[in-house]
């Protein structure tokens, strides 16, 4: 990965831009301060396409964790006491 300063970014992005679109990584820095990284954009995600992968989830998949219990209860008891009205006196 290529690191280019962030004038050098504005000045040649057109060049930067054509090199990206071969593959080629930048990051552009101002400094000692990385700000950005230039880098050919991920293929579009296909909807679908993990069909087949996945060929077995148990039954009790999405039943509650038994281990998971007490945290639950505890975050509810916060959730219920911060969205309680406060009452000044």
């Amino acid at each position: 990965m290529v690191q280019v300063t962030a004038e050098q970014a504005v000045s040649d992005f057109g060049n930067l831009l054509e090199e990206v679109k071969h593959g080629k990584e930048f990051v552009i820095a101002q400094g000692d301060a990385l700000l950005a990284r230039l880098s050919p954009a991920l293929p579009p995600r296909q909807p679908g396409s993990a069909v087949g992968i996945i060929t077995y989830v148990s039954d009790d998949f999405d039943a509650p964790l038994q281990d998971f219990a007490d945290h639950a209860a505890s975050y509810c008891r916060c959730r219920a006491a911060s969205t309680s009205p406060s009452r000044s006196i």
